[in-house]
This record gives structure tokens, C-alpha cells and sequence, in this order.
């Protein structure tokens, strides 16, 4: 959960949600659709727009100038927020709230939400397809996009293991692989975007891609913990549907201090790697910063 302020979202949201606005008008081709309009719904609403900001901030650490790489972060967006449309369903996780507004299938319709989701996935790679950035580094974003996201080692595997775990106990690995998968895939697509189109030197990628695994990490344990200690801030109701679900988060393996102390040791851990890349990229610590209680 964000906890804090930061000045990379403030300065990143406008140009992100412009261009969004932009790839998916209201006035365009069969605009006047339900789909395009739950599509719209959910992508422009409210939202700090994280992972996007991560791709322009992973690459203006070389670049200054965010436009080429503005559609790649889109397209993550785009695939972040169909795979919320799509846990919210009734046969997922059950929401009828998101972000203080109802879900897309409470708002429209179950089926509506189904193809504003499927919408928005396919959208993204045809995003990615028509950016104006060499061929070879599409080609190598549309695959690395289905591979984050897939059903394989990426988010959809992360997703199936989640519905598979409630109700059952889980190791503290088994819990780390499910949402290494889950939640962390996309934050380290959404990094490994900017590094695809900055192309910095080999060890500076490295360190990049270990900071996004350990923030991605980092990341849901903050939001596990958030949960439990502001659940009506971030769902807009009193109980989680991890809690409704059953399903074992960090908070119910470690307890609420030990999910505390794993989150600042993953903080700090993607500290170290800020620290050793030096200069521009301290300034990633801000994200880190949104995650400190």
C-alpha cells in the first residue's frame, strides 16, 4: 500500500493518463460499445499508475526525454488493469469494490467485464507492435510481455496458484514463488522495459532487475500488511477478499511483525542495489519510500 508521497508519480501520472486517453478514445471505431466504455472505466479511473511510472523512471535514469518508451509503459498499465478486471470476477477473488469505485462487473456487467479485460490485454500488444522504437526491441517486448504474463512462469501461473492455495497452508517459498509470480512479474516488466529501451551496461541491467524482484517482493508484503491495518483505505470495505477468500498471506504466516521486519529487509536489500548503482538512480528510492510504515 502507498504510504507516503511521491514526487516521480505526481510528475509521471498527467503524461501517463494523457496518453492512455489517447489509445483508447471515445470516439474511436465502435467507441459507443459497453466494452469500450468498462475498458475506459476501469484504465482511466482513479489509480497512482505505479507500474508505468517504474518503466519512464527506469529509463530516464539514461534518457531525458520519456516519449519513446511512453507507449511501452502504457501497454503495461493496460495489462495491469486487465488482470485486476479480471481477479474481481465473481469465479476470482469476488470484488465489488476497487479503488472506492464498484468493479467493472458490478458497474457494467460480468460478461462486459470479461471482454473489457480481454480488451485491454490484446490492446496492449498491439500497443507495443505499432511503438516507434527499433524492431528488435518490440519484438523483444512483446515477448518478454508474454512471458512476465503468461501462463507458464508468469503472472496468469502466479494467479492459478493463488485460487489454487485457498484455504491451504503454505511454506514461506511456496508463498514467495506465488506472488513472485503474481504481483512481482509485472513490476519487473514494468523495470525491464525501461532497461530494454535504455539499454544500459550489462551490470547496470542487473542491478535494475535484482531491485525490481526484491521491490516486487517487497511490495506485496506491504500489501499484505496493509490489508489488515487499513483495509477500508484500500478496498473501500472492512475485509480483504484475500481474508474473505482464506487464502494465507504474509501477515498470516509471519504475523504482522514478521511480515514487517521481511518487508524492511527486502527494502533495504533493493537499497543496496540503488547504492551500487549510484548517481540518477537513488531516485528509485522514492517507490521504496511509498512502502515504509
Amino acid at each position: 500500500m502507498i504510504t507516503a508521497d511521491c514526487s516521480i508519480l505526481k510528475e509521471h501520472l498527467p503524461l501517463i493518463d494523457t496518453r492512455l486517453e489517447q489509445l483508447l478514445p471515445v470516439n474511436g471505431p465502435g467507441s459507443s460499445t459497453d466494452v469500450i466504455k468498462a475498458a475506459r472505466y476501469a484504465l482511466l479511473g482513479p489509480g497512482k499508475k505505479l507500474r508505468p511510472s517504474l518503466t519512464l523512471a527506469s529509463y530516464l535514469l539514461y534518457h531525458d526525454d520519456p516519449t519513446p518508451i511512453l507507449d511501452a509503459a502504457c501497454s503495461i498499465e493496460m495489462i495491469h488493469t486487465y488482470s485486476l478486471i479480471h481477479d474481481d470476477l465473481p469465479g476470482m477473488d469476488d470484488d465489488d469494490m476497487r479503488r472506492g469505485r464498484p468493479t467493472v462487473h458490478i458497474a457494467f456487467s460480468e460478461a462486459t467485464a470479461i471482454l473489457a479485460g480481454d480488451l485491454l490485454l490484446t490492446h496492449a500488444f498491439g500497443t507495443l507492435a505499432d511503438m516507434h522504437l527499433p524492431s528488435d526491441i518490440k519484438l523483444r517486448m512483446i515477448s518478454e510481455m508474454s512471458r512476465f504474463t503468461g501462463g507458464f512462469n508468469g503472472m496468469i501461473a502466479g494467479q492459478a496458484m493463488d485460487l489454487q492455495s485457498e484455504g491451504k497452508a503454505l511454506t514461506e517459498s511456496a508463498l514467495e514463488q506465488l506472488h513472485s509470480l503474481k504481483t512481482g512479474a509485472l513490476i519487473e516488466l514494468s523495470v525491464l522495459f525501461g532497461v530494454l529501451g535504455a539499454r544500459p551496461p550489462e551490470n547496470e541491467k542487473a542491478l535494475l532487475m535484482k531491485f525490481a524482484k526484491l521491490y516486487g517482493l517487497a511490495f506485496q508484503v506491504a500489501d499484505d500488511i496493509a490489508d489488515i491495518l487499513h483495509p477500508e483505505e484500500k478496498h473501500g470495505k472492512t475485509i480483504s477478499s484475500d481474508l474473505a477468500n482464506n487464502k494465507m498471506t504474509y501477515v498470516s504466516l509471519l504475523g504482522l511483525d514478521g511480515a514487517s521486519k521481511k518487508a524492511h529487509m527486502l527494502i533495504s536489500e533493493a537499497e543496496e542495489c540503488l547504492r551500487q548503482l549510484g548517481g540518477s538512480a537513488l531516485r528509485l528510492g522514492a517507490f521504496l519510500e511509498l512502502l515504509k510504515s
